[in-house]
Protein backbone atom coordinates (compact mmCIF):
# COMPACT_ATOMS: atom_id res chain seq x y z
CA UNK A 1 0.00 0.00 0.00
CA UNK A 2 2.87 2.35 0.74
CA UNK A 3 4.64 1.34 -2.10
CA UNK A 4 1.47 2.09 -4.34
CA UNK A 5 1.40 5.94 -2.64
CA UNK A 6 4.93 6.38 -3.26
CA UNK A 7 4.97 5.32 -6.95
CA UNK A 8 0.94 7.55 -7.30
CA UNK A 9 3.22 10.44 -5.58
CA UNK A 10 6.09 10.07 -7.86
CA UNK A 11 4.04 9.75 -11.25
CA UNK A 12 2.62 13.39 -10.34
CA UNK A 13 5.77 14.51 -9.47
CA UNK A 14 7.24 13.18 -12.69
CA UNK A 15 4.33 14.34 -14.69
CA UNK A 16 4.43 18.11 -12.79
CA UNK A 17 8.15 18.58 -13.81
CA UNK A 18 7.51 16.94 -17.17
CA UNK A 19 4.52 19.74 -17.90
CA UNK A 20 7.62 22.93 -16.47
CA UNK A 21 10.02 21.69 -18.96
CA UNK A 22 7.81 21.75 -21.67
CA UNK A 23 6.00 24.90 -20.79
CA UNK A 24 9.50 26.70 -20.39
CA UNK A 25 10.60 24.96 -23.17
CA UNK A 26 7.79 26.54 -25.30
CA UNK A 27 7.80 29.93 -23.80
CA UNK A 28 11.96 30.31 -25.29
CA UNK A 29 10.38 28.80 -28.30
CA UNK A 30 7.41 31.13 -28.62
CA UNK A 31 9.20 34.25 -27.28
CA UNK A 32 8.62 37.10 -29.98
CA UNK A 33 11.76 39.63 -28.28
CA UNK A 34 15.25 39.01 -26.94
CA UNK A 35 16.15 39.88 -23.91
CA UNK A 36 17.24 43.25 -24.54
CA UNK A 37 14.31 44.33 -26.55
CA UNK A 38 11.90 42.88 -23.90
CA UNK A 39 13.98 45.17 -21.26
CA UNK A 40 13.71 48.02 -23.41
CA UNK A 41 10.11 47.43 -23.72
CA UNK A 42 9.66 46.94 -19.97
CA UNK A 43 11.78 50.25 -19.56
CA UNK A 44 9.25 51.69 -22.17
CA UNK A 45 6.22 50.81 -20.62
CA UNK A 46 7.00 51.92 -16.97
CA UNK A 47 7.93 55.30 -18.35
CA UNK A 48 4.42 56.10 -20.07
CA UNK A 49 3.19 54.61 -16.61
CA UNK A 50 5.04 57.29 -14.68
CA UNK A 51 4.39 60.02 -17.22
CA UNK A 52 0.72 58.86 -16.72
CA UNK A 53 0.52 58.61 -12.98
CA UNK A 54 2.16 62.13 -13.08
CA UNK A 55 -0.80 63.36 -15.26
CA UNK A 56 -3.07 61.84 -12.99
CA UNK A 57 -1.61 63.83 -9.76
CA UNK A 58 -1.30 67.20 -12.03
CA UNK A 59 -4.66 67.13 -12.71
CA UNK A 60 -5.82 65.85 -8.58
CA UNK A 61 -3.87 68.37 -7.54
CA UNK A 62 -5.35 71.43 -10.19
CA UNK A 63 -8.78 69.66 -8.83
CA UNK A 64 -8.01 70.16 -5.13
CA UNK A 65 -6.31 73.37 -5.37
CA UNK A 66 -9.16 74.48 -7.55
CA UNK A 67 -11.87 73.40 -4.68
CA UNK A 68 -9.76 75.08 -2.22
CA UNK A 69 -10.04 78.33 -4.10
CA UNK A 70 -13.39 78.13 -4.14
CA UNK A 71 -14.02 77.10 -0.33
CA UNK A 72 -11.51 80.13 0.21
CA UNK A 73 -14.20 82.88 -2.04
CA UNK A 74 -17.29 81.45 -0.90
CA UNK A 75 -15.74 81.76 2.87
CA UNK A 76 -14.94 85.14 2.29
CA UNK A 77 -18.67 85.78 0.45
CA UNK A 78 -20.20 84.31 3.30
CA UNK A 79 -18.22 86.37 6.19
CA UNK A 80 -18.54 89.84 4.41
CA UNK A 81 -22.26 88.58 3.86
CA UNK A 82 -22.29 88.25 8.06
CA UNK A 83 -20.35 91.89 8.59
CA UNK A 84 -22.97 93.42 6.62
CA UNK A 85 -25.84 91.56 8.71
CA UNK A 86 -24.05 92.60 11.77
CA UNK A 87 -23.31 96.22 10.69
CA UNK A 88 -27.35 96.53 10.15
CA UNK A 89 -28.65 95.05 13.40
CA UNK A 90 -25.75 97.27 15.15
CA UNK A 91 -27.13 100.26 13.53
CA UNK A 92 -31.03 99.00 13.96
CA UNK A 93 -29.87 98.91 17.57
CA UNK A 94 -28.33 102.21 17.54
CA UNK A 95 -31.47 103.99 16.32
CA UNK A 96 -33.51 101.95 18.21
CA UNK A 97 -31.83 102.48 21.91
CA UNK A 98 -31.63 106.38 20.75
CA UNK A 99 -35.46 106.40 20.19
CA UNK A 100 -35.88 104.97 23.42
CA UNK A 101 -33.61 107.58 25.02
CA UNK A 102 -35.82 109.90 23.35
CA UNK A 103 -38.88 108.93 24.48
CA UNK A 104 -37.83 109.01 28.44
Amino acid sequence: MASEERDDSMRVGTAFLQGACAGAFLALLFAPRTGREFRDELRKQAQQGREKIQKWADEGRETVTDAVDNAVDKGKEVAHDAQRKITAFKNENRNDNRQGVENV
